[in-house]
């Protein structure tokens, strides 16, 4: 996993509202890492500064400098983020600052901004706002601009879920095919996020074994890209046929429902990407299932 760094310039008083959103932000969005904070003093000012991980870099430096914290930095990327908040703020008066005063003085649910969205994952309804002809054009341009992102966040926490912390993996396998099977981000051509979360289903089927079974639907699933369905395939004749009578369940779930017909079909515009072993194991699957069909 990937970190940036951010460094911030502040006073006593404001140092403290920084701690609260760090914090606040933290127990809100639970893939958000933060680093410990270090400190240290320039004059009457204080110099804090940490790292947060990568998918939320932008988000972070546009609630803190929204918020009337200072960022400072050299980096030109840290630069324009600040540069989008500070223009959010003129435009919309307070942008979506946070408050940090009495939290029971309102009961009203804050909007979650459009980096807010994107940094918990919810792609559908940044795709949603760029496609909304009542909203102001830059929030619908700002949208369009935040959907890989999005998307990416998606993938990541799903991931995350599934393969580190091992929380809720069929809940988060289903996450990362219905986002390799979403008709909408194959109308708009992410082609590679689609690749990429079909193929990261089938690497957390293929670390878990009690999951190898699911590899079976992956492969069957002509919604899905052609690539994942093949590599579903080669990767369940890696694990179950390295030792048959450990999987001699999966075997017969294999033979009965494995459809060798589609993914004959869906190999014939992936082979090329695939090496001279991928393809003796695909063979050797579906040679398998073909002869002991039942």
């Amino acid at each position: 996993m990937e970190f940036a760094s951010i460094n911030t310039l502040v006073s006593e008083k404001q140092l403290k509202t920084m701690e609260n959103i760090i914090e606040t932000l933290a127990q809100k969005i639970p893939q958000l890492i933060v680093t410990p904070i270090k400190y240290g003093k320039i004059g009457n000012e204080v110099l804090a500064s940490f790292k947060v991980n990568e998918e939320h870099y932008q988000f972070i430096i546009e609630k803190l400098t929204i918020n009337g914290i200072q960022v400072v930095t050299q980096d030109e990327r840290a630069k324009q983020f600040v540069d989008i908040a500070k223009t959010r703020i003129r435009e919309s008066g307070t942008g979506n600052m946070m408050h940090w005063g009495n939290k029971n003085k309102s009961k009203n649910v804050e909007k979650k901004s459009i980096e807010e969205l994107s940094a918990e994952g919810d792609y559908t309804e940044v795709i949603r706002i760029s496609r909304d002809i009542t909203l102001p054009k830059e929030e619908s341009n700002r949208a369009k601009l935040s959907i890989d992102r999005a998307i990416q966040s998606a993938i990541s926490i799903a991931y995350s879920e599934a393969y580190s912390k091992k929380i809720d993996i069929h809940k988060n396998l289903d996450r990362l095919i219905h986002i390799a099977s979403d008709s909408n981000l194959n109308v708009l051509q992410k082609i590679e996020f689609i690749k990429q979360a079909g193929l990261l289903a089938v690497q957390i089927c293929a670390r878990h074994t009690d999951y190898v079974a699911d590899l079976i639907p992956i492969c069957n699933n002509n919604k899905l890209h052609n690539i994942i369905c093949v590599k579903a395939a080669i990767a369940f004749h890696d694990i179950v046929f390295r030792n048959k009578d450990a999987f001699r369940e999966e075997i017969v779930i294999a033979r009965k429902k494995l459809n060798t017909r589609w993914l004959l079909i869906a190999i014939n515009s992936v082979e090329p990407e695939l090496s001279h072993l991928e393809k003796a194991s695909f063979n050797a699957l579906v040679d398998f299932i073909n002869a002991n069909r039942h």
